[in-house]
């Protein structure tokens, strides 16, 4: 990167650069922000296919994993690919929703798509308590009353997995506050 100007490259070089940046082991290289900035399309391009790979079939590229704590530009440039994605449904391992959740989470402008399609993925199956987890916590963060008023609802609702699902909940919760996932936050009403 030193004495290498990113924005002299050309279309093939910065799609082989953003290319070589997948491959990150704990975090994507330091010059990538510099990459998106000069050539978002190439980028846009290139991790846009690694994310619906891992999307379907995670840690192909393991570019979701190291998403939700890239700079913002480059979670702004994967992001239309995000909300497509999980707009169509959720992906099949709850591992790799909670990272597109995080990622999108993390970008205040993104956070809308998520409020929308909280309430309608907790009330479908409930059986799966870790994926119901997540969405509620999303719910939660973006309109605690309803979303507390449904929890009560499905306890009532689920009495014999009250207990599984509101430990499934709190332990979501913690586990972002701990975290301390971008975007997620307890509501002021909520705070003690």
């Amino acid at each position: 990167r030193q004495g290498l100007d990113l924005a002299l490259l050309s279309t093939a070089d910065a799609t082989q650069a953003a290319r070589l940046a997948t491959h990150g082991m704990n975090s994507f290289p330091r010059w990538i922000e510099d990459l998106v900035h000069h050539h978002a399309p190439c980028v846009e391009a290139v991790f846009g296919a690694c994310v619906r790979v891992d999307y379907a079939a995670p840690r192909q590229h393991d570019v979701l994993r190291l998403l939700p704590y890239a700079p913002e530009l480059v979670r702004e440039a994967c992001a239309p690919v995000l909300e497509e994605l999980i707009q169509a449904g959720d992906p099949p391992d709850p591992d790799v929703l909670e990272q597109v959740l995080e990622a999108l989470l993390s970008l205040p402008t993104r956070r809308a798509v998520l409020a929308r399609l909280a309430p309608e993925r907790c009330a479908g199956d409930t059986s799966d308590l870790a994926r119901f987890a997540l969405w509620w916590a999303v719910w939660f963060a973006a309109e605690p009353d309803a979303a507390v008023e449904n929890l009560a609802a499905q306890i009532g609702t689920h009495s014999d997995r009250a207990g599984d699902r509101v430990l499934a909940v709190c332990e979501q919760i913690w586990s972002w506050i701990e975290d301390r996932q971008a975007g997620f936050g307890l509501p002021d009403h909520a705070q003690v």
